[in-house]
């Protein structure tokens, strides 16, 4: 028989069943994260022109917190349940070293440690690294940092269905994700009265300053389109040189940010909405558009 550090090694679960689970854990909670940060923001305050802050660090953001947010939640579902659906399904539990279910505040330590190591704090591209990086150290049998720093451990044993059920739902996820906006982007569009109800909704908080320069007038709804209309607020006269100029920033830069924010799963796009920007000088007549459609989704 061998020592107790023996048998605690041995019960210590490899890391592919981990990363199984890891990624179930963070399919449910980002999608109810998803759908909240979508209700609360709303999309319409979305589609402006850049401000001080560039796209590419406003997604990196909201990317982050919402890591955060849904490693919180799977700390507190942990809590309250004793083990999370991604371990349930894998046949994994977390432990104190002594053997002890983790408390709450345990495990919402143990889940910031994770989002700052684990996920290099959410933000895209660098989780990536991350997350291959502590794969490859916890499959070579190394400790990983938030567990020593919390004294916890995952143990457990996964039978070989378990692995093909959890890569069964991994995938059904995946496809559930990417197949969205692509199955909803050969929709014809959103109803009339869809959009008239969207645009009610985005009005109750109409208008508003976008930005110093910019004012989010409203939404109209105008059959199987939506127009959000904005003012720019220059006492500048528009010549056409300066037309051309507004033009070019629109379909450089304006467009491809509005696109992505559109063609999300949750965006208007996804939803079949057909949607036109259009944007008026002070004394109120059109000096730009952009439109797209959930067409201009396939590409994306």
């Amino acid at each position: 028989m061998g020592s107790g550090a023996d048998r605690a090694a041995e019960e210590i679960s490899d890391a592919t069943a981990r990363a199984i689970a890891r990624t179930i854990d963070v399919w449910w909670p980002g999608m109810l994260v998803g759908f909240a940060m979508a209700a609360a923001w709303g999309v319409p305050a979305r589609f402006q022109l850049p401000q001080d802050v560039p796209g590419g660090v406003a997604f990196a953001l909201a990317a982050s917190f919402s890591r955060l947010l849904t490693l919180l939640m799977e700390a507190a579902v942990g809590a309250v349940f004793g083990v999370t659906p991604g371990k349930a399904l894998l046949g994994l539990r977390l432990r104190t070293l002594d053997g002890r279910q983790p408390d709450l505040r345990l495990l919402m330590k143990r889940a910031l440690l994770i989002w700052a190591n684990g996920y290099g704090f959410g933000i895209p591209f660098v989780s990536i690294g991350t997350n291959l990086s502590y794969w490859r150290r916890a499959d070579s049998g190394e400790v990983m940092p938030w567990d020593a720093a919390c004294g916890t451990k995952v143990v457990g044993e996964s039978a070989p269905f378990r692995y093909v059920v959890g890569l069964l739902l991994v995938a059904w996820g995946t496809a559930l994700v990417a197949g969205t906006p692509i199955w909803r982007s050969s929709r014809s569009g959103m109803s009339p009265e869809a959009n008239s109800r969207y645009a009610d909704r985005a009005n109750a908080g109409l208008p508003r300053m976008i930005n110093g320069r910019t004012r989010f007038d409203r939404v109209e709804a105008n059959g199987s389109w939506l127009e959000f209309r904005y003012t720019l607020l220059d006492t500048q006269p528009w010549t056409m040189q300066r037309r051309l100029a507004l033009k070019a920033r629109l379909d450089g830069t304006v467009r491809p940010r509005a696109l992505r924010i559109f063609c999300l799963p949750n965006g208007l796009g996804a939803s079949g909405a057909h949607l036109k920007l259009v944007y008026r000088g002070s004394q109120g007549s059109t000096v730009g558009a952009i439109s797209m459609t959930p067409a201009d989704c396939r590409d994306w």
